[in-house]
């Protein structure tokens, strides 16, 4: 009676891990942690980066392309591995059309089956990474203007 109790939460907490994982709103992926092969993706994934979870599932982001500085997310998988979470990390990444995109993104490393698994979560920052860029850009042109002006000029707050 206690293994069947035990089987039928393990399937209920499995269940609520699926819902969750097909409802959010964030890219979520299920990787292995020894090659970084997909085990699976949700639809926010495919809505990110343009790759339908039968097309993805199976191959690692480098093979996919995604990963736009495969370097960067070499060092930060050895952080992963290092410290078993990776926090609020930025990734520069390329979806399946060529389109650039930002994404901040935590992990966890989970145990499931004797192997080790990476949970990832991403939410797309380009919009704000694009906002920061036009800003600097703007900032850099009052700046020339300001320096380049025939005649002092003084900024009163």
């Amino acid at each position: 009676a206690s293994f069947n109790r035990m089987a039928d939460s393990l399937q209920a907490t499995e269940s609520r891990f699926r819902v969750v994982f097909a409802a959010a709103p964030y890219a979520m992926t299920l990787s292995r942690l020894r090659d970084g092969v997909l085990l699976d993706v949700n639809p926010a994934f495919e809505r990110l980066t343009g790759y339908a979870r039968d097309e993805a599932v199976g191959r690692n982001t480098l093979q996919l392309g995604i990963a736009a500085e495969p370097d960067a997310l070499r060092a930060q998988t050895a952080q992963l591995r290092a410290g078993g979470s990776l926090d609020n990390a930025e990734m520069r990444g390329v979806d399946r059309r060529g389109r650039s995109f930002w994404a901040l993104y935590s992990s966890r490393l989970i145990e499931h089956g004797g192997e080790r698994l990476v949970v990832t979560m991403s939410v797309d920052i380009t919009p704000l990474k694009q906002a920061e860029a036009a800003r600097r850009e703007s900032e850099a042109g009052f700046t020339a203007l300001f320096e380049m002006a025939p005649m002092p000029l003084s900024v009163v707050d």
